[in-house]
């Protein structure tokens, strides 16, 4: 649970909003629902929580002071009949950058997503001022229903066919993976914090040139709101690693589903699991983050799912039973280097930026391993061993 969130007044009432920050601990748990938001920052100046206007959040949040995108993420809130919001900038201390809430609420984030009831997503938003809502043509939207003799020529672009009746097709601009691939390349998906959050997330609201609709078990748009729309290839491999988004909802779902999901995990080869880790790293680390130090925590809240699943120690970002295999990363170009500041040992991907990728041999039942573990030793900046790191150390021995 947040430690703290934004009470956007009761839903559906025509009193005037009145905005303010709230400690969680002051809720009832019965009403304690919220949504989240998830956007980019981008260069723009934003309200943030200081140790300074704390106390004034506490007591009342100008509207006029929070940017479009949380503006109408209150809206959205509202409309939904939802009475809290998290939002980052507002419900973590910002000053200084990974002080101590920063470090006690950053390892919650699994908890905040996965606990939330909806995350709002400013997919298209490049920053806090772009806001959610789009102008755009609702003819496009909608699509056509034609007949076609079956000996006709079909027109090569732009015609999809959703369902047949006989010679009845759906031409639209918008199915399928093209859906899933349009959400891809929006601003919001270059974060590497937005990983964590699309995927913990019961459900998700995409606002981009058009709604989009996501939960583990649909994916559904304004053009299709009836229909489930297919993932492209890469989210359908991603998602059906030991059925990705499945699995995490049951691993970090209250422990009446502990026994069902254990089951499940084990009915899954070891190989699956430490091959869908890579898959995840390396979509991470295509990302950008705005701190690298950053990095490990970003991803934290999914290696604590993969945990669940492995039973294996987490050694800044590899595993150790799987890590003769973990450290045959490489960068993506070969020429990228890491930071200045020590962010995580030197055979740790998290230690470079930009994109890594692994190698495949795990795949191959033929390979064989040449070197054995002798010993591993890392030591935490704080109390959350999926969190930042400041030394590591592993031993290595040839066969």
């Amino acid at each position: 649970v947040p430690r703290r969130l934004l009470d956007v007044g009761e839903p559906h009432s025509n009193a005037r909003i009145r905005l303010r920050l709230r400690n969680t601990r002051d809720i009832p748990e019965s009403t304690l629902l919220w949504c989240t938001l998830s956007h980019c920052w981008g260069k723009a100046e934003i309200l943030r929580l200081t140790e300074a206007n704390m106390s004034a959040l506490m007591e009342e949040v100008s509207p006029s002071e929070l940017p479009q995108t949380f503006q109408e993420a209150v809206e959205v809130t509202r409309a939904l009949g939802i009475r809290y919001l998290w939002i980052d900038s507002l419900c973590i201390i910002q000053d200084p950058p990974n002080g101590p809430d920063w470090l006690q609420e950053g390892v919650k984030m699994h908890g905040i997503y996965k606990g939330s009831f909806c995350t709002i997503a400013a997919s298209a938003s490049t920053d806090a001022n772009k806001g959610l809502f789009r102008f755009r043509d609702l003819s496009l939207l909608c699509p056509i229903e034609v007949s076609l003799n079956r000996d006709e020529a079909m027109p090569r672009r732009r015609l999809y066919r959703l369902f047949r009746k006989q010679n009845s097709y759906v031409v639209s601009r918008v199915w399928g993976h093209l859906a899933s691939q349009h959400l891809k390349v929006q601003p919001l998906n270059s974060r590497a914090w937005v990983c964590q959050e699309r995927y913990l997330s019961p459900q998700t609201l995409h606002f981009s040139s058009q709604l989009y609709y996501e939960s583990k078990d649909c994916f559904l748009s304004e053009t299709y709101p009836n229909k489930s729309l297919d993932l492209d290839q890469h989210d359908r491999m991603f998602r059906q690693s030991f059925d990705f988004r499945h699995a995490m909802i049951q691993s970090l779902a209250p422990s009446r589903f502990a026994n069902k999901f254990y089951t499940f995990i084990r009915r899954k080869p070891r190989k699956e699991i430490w091959s869908s880790w890579h898959r995840v790293v390396e979509q991470n680390m295509a990302c950008d983050i705005t701190r690298p130090s950053d990095r490990l925590i970003a991803i934290g809240a999914l290696a604590k799912v993969w945990k669940s699943a492995s039973q294996s120690e987490y050694l800044a970002g590899l595993w150790k039973g799987n890590l003769v295999y973990d450290l045959m990363w490489v960068c993506r170009p070969l020429s990228n280097t890491g930071s200045a500041e020590f962010i995580a040992p030197s055979w740790s991907w998290a230690r470079v930026s930009g994109g890594v990728s692994f190698g495949r041999e795990l795949e191959e039942d033929a390979s064989v391993p040449l070197i054995d573990i002798v010993d591993t030793e890392i030591d935490l900046v704080g109390d959350d061993e999926m969190g930042q790191v400041s030394y590591g150390v592993i031993e290595l021995r040839g066969i």
